[in-house]
């Protein structure tokens, strides 16, 4: 996957994404080293060499290994530049979803605290796209559950309750979840 040749690590991390599918090969392929690797791959000039990482960063968070290895190799540091606007909607919206992953269990959310990530994604519930908003909604929420200074601090009870006259059902109830963990 660190071949110099596109088509070759884009067939690579395409081939290693539908490897992963199987959750037989996810720790195998921890063990062979995939997280340095597909970190690696995140900052691949090429889209769809980006994408189809995080998609496989999705899939490894699934699984409690998956997460334990993530958080073990400091994803969050390679995440953070994937969550800029300037980058396609699926790479954010994999991102987000695999960091939504990461705060199903307390080390999770005590990473995503650690890494100043609250404020951030605050700011992205305020001008994502509402598919990648509802991911975000509920990674806050989980966050929530064990830290509400940062949402508080971030301006999370303006936001959120902005959003309760949204035009989407699912996020206004996010957006109401929200408040009540940090009311």
């Amino acid at each position: 996957m660190k071949d110099t040749d596109l088509i070759t690590r884009q067939r690579a991390v395409k081939a290693l994404c539908d490897y992963l599918h199987d959750p037989e090969h996810i720790e195998e392929a921890i063990n062979e080293g995939t997280i340095c690797s597909l970190s690696f791959l995140l900052k691949d000039p090429d889209i769809p060499c980006r994408g189809y990482s995080t998609e496989c960063f999705v899939i490894i968070c699934q699984h409690a290994i998956g997460r334990t290895a993530a958080l073990r190799h400091n994803i969050l540091e390679s995440f953070e530049p994937l969550l800029d606007f300037n980058q396609p909607d699926v790479i954010r919206l994999n991102t987000h979803r695999a960091i939504e992953l990461l705060t199903t269990n307390l080390t999770g959310v005590q990473a995503i605290i650690e890494a100043k990530y609250i404020d951030l994604l605050v700011r992205c519930v305020e001008k994502e796209v509402d598919e990648i908003k509802i991911v975000v909604l509920n990674t806050l929420y989980h966050c929530f559950s064990f830290e509400t200074g940062e949402g508080l601090n971030a301006g999370g009870i303006p936001l959120f309750t902005k959003l309760l006259s949204h035009s989407n059902t699912e996020i206004r109830t996010r957006a109401a979840q929200n408040i009540l963990r940090l009311w």
